[in-house]
C-alpha cells in the first residue's frame, strides 16, 4: 500500500439489494494488526458493497493485505474488489473489471487505445459483465496532445491527453456528427450504426465503399472484442457521404 491515501471497494452479484452479509477488512502484514474495516449491514434493503479508507502517513509503502468476512450469508456470490492507489495487488484479474455505469445495459461503454497503434490501454477496463455481456462497447483514442494536458511525447497512456477521458469525449463526437448526419436515429440505431463502421466489424453498411474504412484491426482481449473508432478525418469523411445519400 503505498504512502497516502487509500480506497478499496468490495462488491457482489446481488443487485440492487441483498440480505447476503459480508465485511470487508484491510491488516497489516507484518503484525496481523487491523489498519481498517467496512461492516455495512445488508438486510434485503441494502446494496451487496462495501468501501473502507486508509491513510499511510509513513513514506514507505505498507503490505497489507483484505480479508472478508461472511457475517450473514447463506449463497455463494461472486466478489469484485478494487483499490485507489493501493499499489501493485499481488493477485489481480484484469477479466471483469468494467465497473459502473459502464456496465449498464443502458449505457456505450467507451474503451481507450493508444492513437499511435489501436492497442488497448493497461488501465481500460475488460468485460465481461457479472451477468456475461460483453463491455466495453467501442473504443477510441487517447493518449493526443492538447493545449490542456500537453504533447504526446511517444509514450501511450502517460503522455497528452490519455484514459478514457480522452477516449470518452471522442467517441461522443463522433456520435455528434452522426447524429446530425441522421437525425432520426434513436439511441439503440445510434450505437449500431458506430459499432458497425469501426475498425473490428465484419460488415460495413453496404453504402459505404470498404476502401473508406480502415482495415479490420480488432482489439480482441479476453472479454474486449469490439470495435475501435476510426480517426476523426475518417469519420467525418464518412459522414460528408452518408449525408450525401
Amino acid at each position: 500500500m503505498l504512502p497516502g491515501f487509500f480506497c478499496a471497494f468490495l462488491k457482489w452479484d446481488n443487485w440492487p439489494t441483498t440480505d447476503q452479509d459480508y465485511d470487508l477488512y484491510l491488516f497489516k502484514s507484518r503484525d496481523n494488526s487491523l489498519l481498517a474495516s467496512s461492516t455495512n449491514q445488508q438486510s434485503g434493503t441494502q446494496p451487496p458493497a462495501e468501501s473502507l479508507c486508509y491513510y499511510n502517513i509513513g513514506s514507505d509503502p505498507i503490505d497489507a493485505y483484505f480479508a472478508i468476512y461472511k457475517f450473514s450469508a447463506t449463497q455463494n456470490v461472486t466478489f469484485d474488489l478494487y483499490g485507489h492507489n493501493f499499489g501493485d495487488f499481488q493477485y489481480k484479474t484484469p477479466d471483469h473489471s468494467v465497473t459502473e455505469p459502464a456496465s449498464s445495459p443502458n449505457v456505450m461503454a467507451v474503451g481507450a487505445v493508444c492513437w499511435t497503434n489501436s492497442a488497448l490501454e493497461r488501465y481500460s477496463s475488460l468485460g465481461p459483465t457479472i451477468d456475461g455481456r460483453i463491455k466495453p462497447d467501442i473504443a477510441a483514442d487517447d493518449s493526443v496532445s492538447g493545449a490542456v494536458y500537453g504533447t504526446f511525447d511517444g509514450h501511450c497512456g502517460v503522455s497528452g491527453f490519455a484514459g478514457t477521458s480522452a477516449s470518452a469525449p471522442a467517441a461522443a463526437g463522433v456520435a455528434a456528427l452522426v447524429k446530425q448526419a441522421n437525425s432520426g436515429f434513436t439511441p439503440t440505431q445510434l450505437q449500431s450504426f458506430l459499432e458497425s463502421v469501426c475498425e473490428g466489424s465484419s460488415e460495413p453498411l453496404p453504402s459505404v465503399r470498404r476502401s473508406q474504412l480502415p482495415s479490420c484491426d480488432c482489439c480482441s482481449r479476453r472479454g474486449f472484442d469490439r470495435h475501435i473508432l476510426p480517426r476523426m478525418g475518417l469519420c467525418t469523411h464518412f459522414l460528408r457521404e452518408r449525408s450525401a445519400i
